[in-house]
């Protein structure tokens, strides 16, 4: 009896692994995110779209797809140890890093390994010629393009600029110029440094310059909106504009009523996104959300398909979405997505 119990045993445990499933594993991503800092109203709002997109998931895909979070307070040193903490973890599939500094930050790190990262940002220098870099945001050129023909029709021939030196913001600039096409002057520029506070020198030279039609405000969020309010207590009307970042409410906040007629190319969302963005986190910027949300979409369609790090970026160069909150977004073959864009006016725009 003992014998024909060991036999039958022996047997068992050569079954028992045909027969047992291993459960699949999940995608894992984590998103680094400014969630505190010059910079967290946006990073709030990436995060609340990231939410959202994740809430409407199936259940199924909830279950192949892990989404953890951690907060870099916009600061590089922060930044890249959370990159590495990630990474040095073992498991996780991919990184989501928002703006342009955090993503020249962290692509040195993963491209090291060739770990997949997801840059919220413009600058197109994270992602060029990078193995499995890529941007999950509006392109610089066309938001620039979009941005240079509204201001041509609105008969702008002379336009001052203010740019934070920041990545991003200097590369609104630069592609602001580059799609005018020298159909502007350019008799005012300054820059502006991140730590720089004294809005009231800062606004001196746009009081005192004569001939302008406008102001291109190529600020970031912890600047922006605080100059604005100077330059309309100093009496200073001339028409402001931006590439997206008048859609944030921590900008507007700041602006107070100085920001109002303010217009900005932006990408077109889908007609239902900021009705229900508002209705779920009532009070909060949605500036970036549209693409914290999508983003998801688009991994979660990747751990529907059981694909993980080795072949996430490959998967991401031909990706494409619609029925999102962009009205679309497709993977441009050079590590980007493009996405449709508009010109979208303070005080019109459904944001507020």
């Amino acid at each position: 009896m003992k014998r024909h119990a060991a036999i039958a045993a022996f047997f068992a445990l050569m079954v028992l692994p045909l027969n047992t499933a291993a459960e699949p594993r999940p995608l894992k991503v984590g998103a680094i995110l400014p969630l505190s800092g010059k910079a967290a109203s946006a990073g709030k709002a990436m995060q609340n779209g990231m939410i959202m997109a994740y809430e409407s998931l199936s259940q199924e895909v909830k279950s192949a797809f892990e989404l953890s979070y951690d907060d870099d307070a916009s600061e590089s040193k922060q930044t890249a140890a959370a990159v590495r903490k990630l990474m040095a973890d073992g498991e996780a599939d991919a990184v989501i890093t928002a703006f342009s500094n955090a993503g020249n930050t962290a692509v040195p790190i993963t491209e090291a390994e060739a770990f997949p990262l997801i840059s919220l940002a413009l600058d197109r220098s994270i992602t060029d010629g990078k193995k499995a870099a890529f941007r999950f945001f509006l392109d610089i050129e066309d938001l620039s393009r979009a941005a240079a023909n509204e201001a041509a029709r609105r008969g702008y021939r002379s336009i001052a600029t203010i740019t934070t030196v920041h990545e991003g913001n200097v590369a609104m600039r630069n592609g602001f110029f580059a799609a005018a096409e020298e159909k502007f002057k350019h008799p005012l520029d300054r820059d502006l440094q991140l730590s720089e506070a004294d809005f009231n020198t800062v606004v001196v030279p746009f009081q005192s310059a004569a001939g302008i039609d406008a102001i291109g405000v190529f600020l970031h969020p912890a600047h922006c909106g605080v100059f604005i309010r100077n330059l309309r207590s100093r009496g200073v009307i001339l028409p402001v504009f931006t590439l997206g970042g008048f859609e944030d409410s921590g900008v507007r906040a700041a602006a107070g009523d100085g920001l109002k007629g303010g217009w900005y190319a932006a990408a077109a969302y889908s007609p239902d996104f900021l009705p229900a963005y508002h209705k779920r986190f009532p009070g909060d910027s949605s500036y970036g959300a549209a693409f914290g949300h999508d983003a998801i979409l688009i991994l979660a369609e990747a751990a529907k398909r059981s694909i993980h790090r080795d072949s996430l970026a490959a998967y991401l160069r031909s990706a494409k979405l619609s029925g999102g909150a962009t009205v679309s977004a497709e993977a441009d073959g050079k590590n980007g997505f493009r996405f449709p864009v508009v010109i979208k006016t303070v005080g019109e725009d459904g944001v507020d």
